[in-house]
């Protein structure tokens, strides 16, 4: 079964119509992952974050899927379908970085943890209002919007919706 999910996989990237734009090469790995999601455990999904961009509106995203930055590279893709996926969790960690690099919005703001400026917005929702934070794309590490560290778990984080940005910062 392995086998055959990661050459499907594959095959999804030979198609190049899906890289039409951000939009269409997002809908592309989400019907994918729909399609195949009897293949998936579920634990692998949610380690992987993928629970959470299954689950939301894709509506409420097209503004952070409009073409405000390239699409993945030609030759991020031939990297990515010439992977040797020894599991399914590396190929599900393919797909999750990708889909998320797709929907996120760049924060520009150092991390106070390793010092990259490689970070992103993201939302937690709770009492139906997002809460916006900042996430390091490189380790991790989880603040608010003033810098300092969340501690402890978070859970069911998603990209912040471009609307949630604009509200909350102005």
């Amino acid at each position: 079964m392995k086998t055959a999910i990661i050459n499907s996989f594959k095959k999804l990237l030979n198609d190049t119509e899906i890289f039409h734009s951000n939009s269409t090469y997002f809908m592309a790995l989400r019907n994918w992952l729909i399609d195949n999601l009897d293949s998936f455990d579920e634990e692998l999904l949610i380690r992987n974050r993928l629970d959470s961009i299954l689950n939301i509106d894709i509506n409420d995203y097209m503004c952070n899927l409009i073409d405000h930055r390239p699409i993945v590279s030609p030759r991020e893709v031939e990297r990515i379908g010439k992977i040797e996926y020894d599991s399914i969790d590396g190929l599900l960690m393919v797909v999750s970085d990708t889909m998320w690099e797709l929907l996120s919005i760049s924060s520009d703001e150092a991390c106070n943890n390793c010092g990259s400026i490689s970070t992103r917005f993201v939302s937690v929702v709770a009492d139906t209002r997002p809460y916006l934070f900042i996430e390091c794309c490189d380790c991790g590490m989880i603040m608010d919007l003033n810098g300092i560290s969340i501690q402890g778990k978070v859970s069911h984080i998603c990209p912040a919706k471009k609307t949630d940005i604009e509200a909350i910062l102005g």
